[in-house]
């Protein structure tokens, strides 16, 4: 079949209605609600009624009172004529925030409901954090993160991690005083909480540890030693390489002392393991190289 103009839909949507029927009463409650008797068509039996026949009236005129009492085989169907016949999906990009009635917010917000109907923008997320290049970043230094735990227990609060470099010095206790020149000084470490993991490479091309007996440490450490307790080291470390000790040394090893922020350096000269020396400022020579890891306790 041809067609002038726009050929007619093959289908169409039929409008919002409400039918009645087994009621022996003058009054049907509708289903949605109304302005006045204009905004219905009221069809009774397949006949249309005048509208000056029925009337509306309740909350939000929902009780229509027809001209006469009805009996249980008569059918009354109502068409809503004010109401909206088609869903309409609205263009891309048109709806705004004057479509949605709500105030403009801030950059980073989002929309949010309070549950109740009610749409606001407001900031999402946790109170006091941001994200900065993916990285979770809290406002407050001093915050962390519980771990393994579901509730607020001090012992599974991570509240520091740090990775860094610091440099190590040759030195030794008693108040002796150092004069030494370096080809190599160079530390790293990690700090996860109050565990700091420090590795180091130290080697003297010139220089003495003045004095004599005095005890040889490496210090210059990035934390100071824990200072509180009954102990008086709180961590230590060992040596994975060392050269030209003033002494024939199996091992080395350090012990972490509380008044410092350095490490005492042992060595052991036998094969058994209850047989350690202290090594004295005399063993720490102008051409000495200690290499190893150090881990121990800090009070931050």
């Amino acid at each position: 079949m041809t067609y002038i103009g726009q050929q007619p839909a093959t289908t169409f949507d039929s409008g919002i209605q409400d039918r009645f029927t087994g009621l022996t009463t003058n009054t049907v409650t509708l289903t949605h609600e109304i302005s006045a008797e204009e905004d219905i068509l009221v069809v009774w039996n397949n006949i249309v009624q005048d509208k000056n026949t029925y009337s509306v009236g309740g909350a939000g005129n929902k009780t229509l009172t027809l001209g006469g009492a009805l009996v249980s085989a008569d059918v009354v169907t109502v068409y809503y004529t004010n109401k909206v016949m088609q869903s309409v999906n609205p263009t891309a990009n048109s709806v705004g925030i004057t479509e949605l009635n709500v105030s403009d917010g801030s950059n980073g917000q989002a929309l949010t409901t309070n549950g109740s109907g009610t749409l606001s923008f407001a900031d999402v997320g946790l109170s006091g954090w941001s994200s900065n290049s993916g990285n979770l970043l809290s406002s407050d230094a001093s915050k962390g993160i519980y771990l393994g735990v579901n509730s607020a227990t001090s012992t599974n609060l991570l509240h520091d991690y740090e990775e860094g470099t610091w440099t190590p010095i040759y030195n030794a206790d008693q108040g002796y005083n150092t004069s030494f020149t370096y080809s190599t000084q160079a530390g790293n470490y990690t700090k996860i909480g109050k565990l700091v993991f420090a590795s180091f490479r130290i080697t003297a091309t010139a220089g003495v540890l003045n004095g004599g007996g005095g005890g040889a440490r490496i210090d210059g450490l990035p934390f100071d030693v824990h200072d509180t307790g009954e102990f008086s080291s709180w961590g230590g470390g060992s040596a994975h390489f060392f050269n030209n000790m003033g002494g024939n040394y199996q091992a080395i090893f350090f012990m972490a002392r509380k008044d410092f922020d350095g490490v005492y350096v042992n060595g052991n000269t036998s094969n058994s393991d209850d047989i350690t020396y202290t090594i004295t400022n005399t063993h720490i020579q102008h051409n000495t190289t200690l290499s190893g890891q150090i881990i121990y306790m800090t009070d931050a």
